[in-house]
């Protein structure tokens, strides 16, 4: 077992990541005063398919949502339970607020016993030919102390056998819920006047990113305030293959029982060979802090403009026939208002 931890401040505070080779080089420690920010049970109730970590669902049994078959997975395999992973770490280093490293994804799946969503697996071996490259920088800018800057990369090699990818969760943040902290109150950000609205119940009976605005940061707070987390992408871009993504999970088992936050790329085919590289930003403290954080970040790293358009160019409409209904698609940031000219002319009908 190797470990390998970077710090910065906060308020005076300490904040603490640490990734572990138990959990595949994933990040298993996130602290700041009194809270792990990461669900990352130890010993023989572990589960290395929580703590933050980046996975890609591909489809191996197409039509069939048997999401862990061929499911490429940092922090390792069902079977692994925290005690070690099958994931190969091939380098790992911390220089004071910097963290890199590289490794070999494993397969979540076990080839001989499965795994809870994958009882038949495809994989005759536990790796998966994914090589994973990420660097995670705390304090990257002394303006906004409370946000981590993230980058993270993956290649599939030429041996992976099913390209055909249903989604890739490019960061995957699973959060203590019940054990610790209990991170259990989820928060709409609206990037264009700061608001928040609370989206748990959404979450609870919807999750992934089926919430109104998926484009829109979601925090993830403790009850009272006191502590919280979100990512922020200026890459995510509202109707487009790139969206923000949340669960809520409770489970008999109190040591799986966990909330979440991610980003997920969805993409049908993934070019064997082809870098796939991605930078974002966490943000963690209380959630006067997140707020806070996401706002400078916004403003210091803004999405795209809108980029707003229609499946054609020019419409003709013909008297006492029902127009059609007509979906725009925006491909860049959000629209903070928006004004029609000319005027539409009035309904002499």
């Amino acid at each position: 077992m190797s470990k390998t931890s970077i710090t910065s401040q906060l308020h005076g505070e300490t904040i603490t990541i640490t990734a572990d080779t138990n959990y595949g080089g994933a990040i298993s420690i996130m602290n700041w005063t009194a809270a792990n920010f990461v669900a990352a049970p130890a010993g023989a109730k572990g589960d290395n398919g929580q703590e933050l970590q980046t996975a890609i669902h591909s489809q191996a049994y197409p039509g069939s949502w048997q999401s862990e078959c061929y499911n490429p997975t940092e922090g390792g395999s069902y079977t692994d339970e925290g005690l070690s992973s099958s994931t190969e770490v091939v380098e790992m280093a911390g220089n004071e607020n910097v963290l890199t490293n590289e490794a070999n994804m494993d397969l979540y799946a076990n080839p001989q016993s499965g795994s809870p969503n994958c009882p038949t697996p495809k994989n005759t071996t536990i790796m998966s030919d994914v090589v994973l490259q990420k660097t995670v920088t705390l304090g990257f800018n002394p303006n906004i102390p409370q946000a981590i800057e993230y980058q993270v990369s993956f290649t599939l090699t030429s041996d992976y056998a099913y390209p055909e990818v249903n989604s890739v969760e490019v960061i995957a943040w699973y959060f203590p819920n019940p054990n610790g902290v209990t991170f259990n109150t989820f928060l709409q950000n609206n990037p264009i006047n700061g608001a928040n609205t609370d989206v748990t119940a959404n979450v609870e009976t919807e999750g992934g990113n089926g919430l109104i605005q998926a484009n829109y940061p979601v925090i993830l707070s403790y009850a009272n305030a006191e502590f919280a987390g979100a990512i922020y992408s200026p890459q995510v871009q509202a109707l487009n293959n790139y969206n923000y993504d949340q669960f809520f999970y409770s489970s008999a088992n109190d040591m799986h029982s966990t909330n979440k936050l991610g980003l997920a790329f969805y993409m049908n085919n993934l070019v064997i060979g082809q870098p796939y590289a991605f930078k974002f930003y966490l943000v963690i403290g209380s959630l006067a802090d997140v707020n806070s954080g996401l706002a400078a970040l916004i403003q210091a790293y803004p999405p795209p403009v809108p980029n707003i358009s229609y499946p054609e160019y020019q419409y003709t409409f013909v008297d006492n026939v029902a127009i059609p209904n007509l979906y725009p698609a925006n491909v860049g940031g959000p629209a903070a208002t928006y004004s029609i000219s000319p005027g539409l002319a009035a309904n002499t009908g």
